[in-house]
């Protein structure tokens, strides 16, 4: 949410434009779309401190809602991998779940983004019908 600068930015980069997206391919006979979100999506979140999960609840629901065959709705942990920028945050936290991974479940453990990314392709492949939630644990087997 920093990099977008506000929480109306970010709104509208997390919800706004992916929904304007999936209403277009849809109307052009799309049946798929698949969209990273978060692990903890949830619109009913009102804490300012979850806005994040917030707005990736209210497109997960949203998404939901259109008149599609296939929605894959992907929901990593932390996710690693090479960034241009640096967001030292991140990393740290990234170290530390590394190191203590074999004392944090599964689901929470940190996740490559590459493996998000062969799971969302393995999807878009066999699309089962309807919404399919694929939550980090899921992802890990990528």
């Amino acid at each position: 949410m920093k990099k977008a600068g506000s929480k109306t930015a970010f709104a509208e980069i997390d919800h706004h434009y992916p929904l304007l997206i999936a209403k277009y391919f849809y109307g052009q006979q799309t049946t798929l779309f698949a969209i990273v979100t978060a692990m903890s999506a949830n619109e009913a979140f009102a804490d300012i401190a979850v806005f994040y999960n917030q707005i990736k609840g209210k497109i997960e629901k949203d998404l939901s809602n259109l008149d599609d065959q296939h929605l894959g709705l992907f929901r990593p942990s932390m996710l690693s991998g090479q960034r241009d920028e640096c967001r030292l945050g991140e990393q740290l936290g990234t170290i530390v779940m590394i190191a203590l991974a074999f004392m944090i479940p599964k689901k929470h453990q940190v996740i490559q983004a590459k493996k998000v990314a062969k799971a969302m392709l393995f999807y878009a492949e066999n699309p089962p019908v309807g919404v399919s939630i694929i939550q980090s644990d899921q992802l890990q087997n990528y």
